[in-house]
């Protein structure tokens, strides 16, 4: 990669189903701190685009792309029940590519989607699971404001065995 690049932001749509599948399998070998590898997501490119519609079409879920030209290089995704009851809980995830760290990717699309998720009038509570020894995702989300409720004692399997997890959430009020 060169020293510049072009980063936009945009909605993912089905046309990026397969290159979403893909970005997957890339993510999942460059870091185990997901839950799938290499892999990737075990899904079709016409399973993903039936997925990302669904996504388009709910208010309270949404899948950002980062984009160097037309290449994925980050993903942003903020999922939801459609369950009442559950609705205004958002689960947050977001990764980078190896190569685009350290350029704050990661934290232009937190603070996107963050407000995006408290303009929505849907999400009060946005939340995640991060590996306990994944310091620089849990350093970025204590930068916005995400606070550690509680540990899934080996909530995770990697390589080395059984990892725990730290459940981390962000209340709207507290924003």
């Amino acid at each position: 990669m060169s020293e510049s690049f072009e980063l936009a932001l945009a909605v993912a749509e089905t046309k990026h189903a397969k290159d979403l599948l893909d970005y997957a399998k890339q993510i999942g070998f460059e870091t185990e701190f997901l839950s799938f590898g290499p892999e990737g997501i075990p899904l079709s490119v016409e399973q993903e685009a039936i997925y990302l519609e669904a996504v388009l079409e709910s208010d309270n879920q949404l899948m950002l792309v980062a984009l160097n030209g037309d290449q994925i290089i980050g993903l942003a995704s903020v999922g939801a029940s459609q369950n009442p009851k559950l609705a205004h809980v958002g689960e947050i995830g977001v990764s980078v590519l190896k190569e685009y760290w350290g350029y704050g990717i990661g934290s232009i699309l937190l603070d996107e989607m963050i407000t995006w998720a408290w303009q929505t009038n849907c999400l009060t509570r946005l939340e995640l699971d991060v590996v306990a020894t994944n310091e620089k995702a849990i350093h970025l989300y204590k930068k916005f404001g995400f606070t550690t409720e509680g540990t899934l004692k080996q909530g995770i399997k990697l390589q080395a065995g059984y990892q725990d997890l730290y459940r981390m959430a962000l209340l709207k009020e507290e924003k």
